[in-house]
């Protein structure tokens, strides 16, 4: 017993050494998600405004597009330690400074397995050669983690992207397009992509990637302010 109050005042300093451990690893675990993305020529922009329009009209529902959010192809989209921005940012600028606007075809209104609309984009050469360079450039600055989401775990090829850059859709998994609705009601999606058969932006149009951006991107991967976008050279 004599030894209690000994212990006491031992276990007291362990304890908050504890407390103070868990609360430091937490804070170095705090992240954000960045999204580095491709935008498109006017011309595919106003198309992707022209089928919003016909959404609303026909469902009464507003795309990204429609709510101010920036329409873009991802390009690498992870998990980087808070206060990475800048650094991300540095070398987005300089490989936009080394690439050149490049010809890009869309290929229609795409309801995704995932109940997602999408505008698909021809993935050329010259837009999978740039989603690898992005990668290469800024996988070393992300967060690290093992974790696979459960949709994930039994495709081999997007847990080896996963865990070797933090991104199921990089590499031969990059499957460029413009996101135009979230998960949605799929009889909805059935009817409009029924609808638009006939119409322009569900057929191929020929545009150019002009700019590569970077932002902060929330829980559906859309960017409302980009950080910052750097025009590509003509």
């Amino acid at each position: 017993m004599r030894y209690s109050k000994w212990l006491k005042f031992i276990a007291i300093p362990v304890a908050l050494g504890i407390v103070f451990a868990i609360t430091n690893s937490l804070r170095a675990e705090e992240t954000d998600k960045i999204n580095v993305f491709c935008v498109m020529s006017e011309n595919i922009e106003a198309e992707v405004k022209v089928a919003s329009v016909d959404l609303k009209v026909k469902e009464n529902v507003e795309t990204f597009a429609l709510k101010g959010y920036q329409p873009h192809c991802t390009l690498y989209m992870t998990a980087y330690p808070k206060g990475r921005e800048k650094m991300v940012g540095a070398i987005v600028k300089r490989i936009a400074k080394g690439t050149k606007q490049f010809f890009i075809s869309t290929t229609g209104i795409e309801v995704a397995s995932s109940d997602w609309l999408f505008m698909g984009l021809e993935n050329n050469k010259k837009l999978q050669s740039l989603c690898n360079k992005i990668c290469d450039k800024l996988a070393f600055l992300r967060a690290k983690s093992d974790y696979v989401p459960e949709w994930a775990k039994n495709m081999p090829e997007k847990v080896k992207c996963i865990k070797n850059y933090g991104s199921p859709n990089v590499f031969s998994q990059f499957n460029p397009h413009l996101t135009l609705l979230p998960k949605s009601n799929i009889e909805m999606l059935k009817r409009f992509k029924e609808f638009c058969t006939e119409k322009n932006y569900n057929k191929p149009v020929m545009g150019k990637v002009v700019a590569i951006g970077y932002g902060f991107a929330d829980r559906d991967g859309q960017i409302k302010t980009p950080i910052e976008v750097f025009p590509l050279g003509e």
